[in-house]
């Protein structure tokens, strides 16, 4: 039951990624009219920038993110300004080439800064792992159980709260 959970949890907060970045895409297009493919490279840009911080020059990892994002949304700021402003009422295939061509401008950045090796962040939240074998536990396991329980117990929640108002509609209906 705890793989179960812990999968749960992993493939929930893993389609929470995926839904922030259609998230972007439908702003960013329902704002400019623009399909912009460079937000990938951002992103990217955005978690190097972050290691940079804090492995390297060991910034703390919250103050890391905190200035890795408002860098990122500086250097969005000053993409969309002098770039993505000028193709609003453009062929949509054009602002297409053109922000694929800021992508991989944006991955040649990362990579020429950084290399193609692994860089290990390592664990920022401090969370450390014993390995026992095929086992392998996390030191604070009651972190994660107390978090499934708060999720399970709201799902309940919320399931019994949706059946009494099913059943409160179907008698108000008779």
């Amino acid at each position: 039951m705890t793989d179960f959970l812990q999968f749960l949890l992993a493939g929930l907060s893993l389609g929470s990624i995926y839904a922030l970045i259609c998230l972007g895409f439908v702003v960013v297009y329902r704002a400019t009219g623009v399909v912009n493919f460079a937000q990938g490279g951002l992103v990217v840009l955005g978690a190097y920038f972050t290691y940079q911080l804090a492995a390297v020059w060991h910034v703390p990892f919250l103050l890391a993110m905190l200035l890795a994002a408002a860098g990122m949304a500086g250097l969005g700021l000053l993409i969309e300004r002098l770039v993505l402003r000028r193709m609003v009422g453009q062929p949509v295939f054009a602002s297409i080439l053109i922000t694929l061509g800021l992508l991989f401008v944006l991955e040649q950045v990362c990579t020429t800064l950084w290399g193609y090796d692994l860089l290990v962040l390592g664990d920022p939240w401090g969370v450390r792992t014993v390995n026992g074998g095929r086992h392998r536990q996390g030191l604070r396991p009651v972190d994660a159980r107390r978090i499934s329980d708060r999720v399970a117990r709201f799902l309940r929640h919320v399931s019994v709260q949706h059946r009494r108002r099913g059943y409160a509609r179907r008698r108000q209906r008779s």
